[in-house]
């Protein structure tokens, strides 16, 4: 006797299509930046590195070394190194001349990391003020994880190859063995995504200034 479940199918929820355009991209972070760096750094990080919210905030300062972030990413095991644009270098230098920790996104309450859930708390306070303080801006379905699909959306705009895109999503090609085991994510690549996307030489002009 066949089940009668089994005549049900779940409707998948659809794929999430939202980017942030700059308007919006910018009250988020201004807004942040008058009330709570540690956010708009976090914000700044996640446009310009197109990684989740978990390996952003992971990030340590010890992953940057030569003008790149080095990111271990969490869900996929995947090593990406993500060059460092001028934008998001002038924020860093902010952040290390006030943060002792080994951490780059530390809570200002706290000094220390941010858990997952608190993250989210602040973000949703700060979004609903952005919300509030700019009407005519469309903020409908804007998520933090939209900020990665945002930097991927913006390379693959300006040109990039699959391969170099994928050299800073961490994402694997169509054949798991020929991208996932011989095909290694590498700086040069990085650089050569983010040097068609900003127009500037940054593999030798590292802007972030290293810690001693």
């Amino acid at each position: 006797m066949q089940n009668p479940i089994a005549l049900f199918e779940l409707e998948k929820a659809p794929a999430r299509t939202s980017v942030w355009n700059d308007n919006a991209f910018d009250a988020l972070f201004n807004t942040a930046k008058q009330s709570r760096f540690s956010i708009a750094l976090a914000i700044m990080l996640a446009r310009w590195t197109g990684q989740r919210q978990g390996d952003v905030l992971n990030m340590k300062w010890s992953d940057i070394a030569d003008g790149h972030i080095h990111v271990r990413q969490h869900k996929t095991g995947v090593d990406v190194f993500v060059t460092i644009v001028p934008e998001l270098a002038f924020m860093l230098n902010q952040a290390r001349k006030n943060n002792s920790s080994d951490y780059i996104i530390i809570n200002e309450e706290t000094g220390k990391r941010y858990t997952g859930d608190n993250f989210r708390h602040w973000f949703k306070k700060i979004w609903t003020v952005a919300v509030k303080n700019n009407p005519g801006i469309d903020f409908s379905n804007l998520k933090f994880i939209d900020l990665r699909r945002t930097l991927i959306t913006d390379l693959a705009d300006h040109g990039c190859t699959d391969s170099e895109i994928r050299s800073i999503s961490g994402h694997s090609g169509n054949s798991r063995i020929v991208h996932s085991v011989y095909r290694q994510n590498t700086a040069r690549q990085a650089d050569n995504a983010m040097n068609k996307l900003i127009g500037l030489s940054v593999i030798t002009n590292p802007a972030f200034e290293q810690a001693g």
